[in-house]
């Protein structure tokens, strides 16, 4: 949560945003920066730290809360122009590594997810806790309206075309992103990362479950974080670092 030497704690995470939308403040719109230096503000007050030690709960929930206020900000309030995309695009890839890198976690901790066993108690209580933490508790049980067994979980995370969370949402989120990004461009610019990110959107589109299961639930989240890493590092390539074209 608090150390500065974690590039992925809450604290690294806020300072950063603050200092990306300090970069590119002549594109933020007025409430969007304003929400940034808000959070920070606040991150960083002694209120903040009192919450976390007196209701861990509520200064989580106070995180989140303002972390969808700013997304809320960003997206009703900026123009839906090309920087917009990017950070349409960025947040979509990332979103997709994360729920990946979870379910994996929580499949290492439960052991094998096979269709055929039958889990304890504790085991349906971890994958309720998994939905949990993507958010997505609420629409599995609306949608499936089934135990959430870790087969169903897993296809629910990977694969539901309409939950935002889902690996297959936020692919497909990205690959639209980055067409509107590529399409006025010249010459060939791009064309690499959207070829790889359209390879990862395909494979998404055609999998299923059984497919998942039998290849090894480990091994396809792993495909997801590698091809993803790749198509971010192809992302700065392509955009925010070419190279000349050899003579």
């Amino acid at each position: 949560t608090w150390d500065d030497r974690s590039p992925v704690s809450i604290m690294s995470s806020i300072r950063w945003m603050r200092e990306n939308a300090r970069m590119i403040r002549e594109v933020m719109s007025l409430e969007s920066w304003q929400c940034a230096n808000r959070f920070w503000t606040w991150l960083c007050s002694d209120g903040a730290r009192a919450r976390y030690h007196d209701d861990t709960d509520e200064y989580y929930a106070r995180v989140t809360s303002l972390s969808v206020e700013m997304q809320g900000w960003t997206q009703s309030t900026r123009l839906h122009d090309r920087p917009l995309d990017c950070m349409s695009l960025g947040r979509a890839l990332e979103l997709a590594s994360l729920t990946s890198r979870t379910l994996d976690v929580k499949h290492h901790m439960l052991g094998a997810t096979k269709p055929d066993r039958l889990e304890t108690p504790l085991e349906l209580a971890e994958w309720v806790a998994l939905l949990n933490s993507c958010s997505a508790a609420e629409p599995f049980f609306k949608r499936k309206n089934d135990t959430p067994r870790g087969p169903r979980v897993a296809e629910f995370l990977l694969f539901d075309a309409d939950l935002p969370r889902s690996i297959r949402h936020c692919v497909a989120h990205a690959h639209e992103s980055l067409l509107r990004i590529r399409k006025p461009l010249p010459d060939r610019i791009g064309d690499e990362s959207l070829r790889q990110l359209l390879k990862l959107h395909e494979h998404l589109e055609e999998g299923s479950i059984e497919t998942v299961l039998h290849r090894g639930i480990h091994e396809e989240l792993t495909f997801v974080v590698d091809s993803i890493s790749e198509i971010c590092n192809q992302v700065h390539f392509d955009y925010f670092d070419p190279q000349p074209a050899p003579p």
